[in-house]
């Protein structure tokens, strides 16, 4: 079997260093570009994860579109105009987007949401990431926060905390607390070659964690 040939958009940076440095044995990581090496990465490429920049997706969709490559994003902090463009590529080409590859992140969405139409509570959500984080709040607080349709949202930055995120649901007697704690960064990385292998044997069309988690479920049952 052939293996996928993945190319990484954004290397450099702490999620893409992790994906390069993830091992596994149905793909093999061909490369980063940028700017003026997009078009060549692509080209060699049977998929490609961009974990870069919102600034740099304008040209990243642009170059997958124009070579018919299926294309993961799982940068954060995209403005409904970067929301636009991939959800017009993704009628062009596979496009993956998420703002968070953690499997356990995606399953805690899905409880959330089935706890939401269970109960009349008042819920709050609270994040903490490391202080290099840019995003306040973080996307994947946000993904959350849609899931229970709250807006209620209290985000830290402490030291060197890879992310943590509670669900809080308050009710008159009692409180449910779902959360989730990210020891790892290879816990994205991971994800995000799951999304691409998941990805290169699609049809064009936007996808989420929620297929990827889907998927899971078909293969357990």
């Amino acid at each position: 079997m052939n293996k996928i040939l993945i190319g990484i958009v954004g290397a450099n940076g702490k999620l893409g260093r992790s994906n390069a440095g993830a091992v596994d044995r149905d793909i093999q990581i061909i490369g980063a570009g940028r700017g003026d090496d997009l078009k060549e990465l692509f080209g060699k490429s049977d998929v490609v994860i961009d974990v870069s920049l919102p600034t740099n997706l304008p040209n990243t969709v642009k170059m997958a579109c124009e070579k018919k490559r299926p294309l993961v994003v799982g940068t954060t902090g995209h403005d409904e105009e970067n929301l636009k463009l991939m959800r017009q590529a993704s009628e062009k080409i596979p496009l993956f987007y998420t703002p968070n590859f953690s499997i356990g992140v995606a399953a805690v969405a899905k409880a959330a949401a089935l706890l939401k139409g269970m109960l009349d509570a008042d819920i709050s959500i609270e994040e903490t990431h490391h202080v290099h984080k840019k995003d306040k709040p973080s996307g994947t607080a946000l993904r959350l926060a849609e899931a229970v349709g709250t807006d209620q949202i209290v985000s830290h930055r402490v030291g060197e905390v890879v992310g943590d995120h509670v669900i809080k649901f308050s009710l008159d007697e009692e409180e449910i607390i779902l959360s989730h704690r990210a020891l790892s960064r290879m816990i994205f990385a991971k994800g995000a070659l799951r999304a691409a292998k998941f990805l290169v044997r699609q049809p064009a069309g936007f996808y989420s964690m929620d297929q990827l988690l889907h998927e899971d479920e078909l293969c357990a049952t």
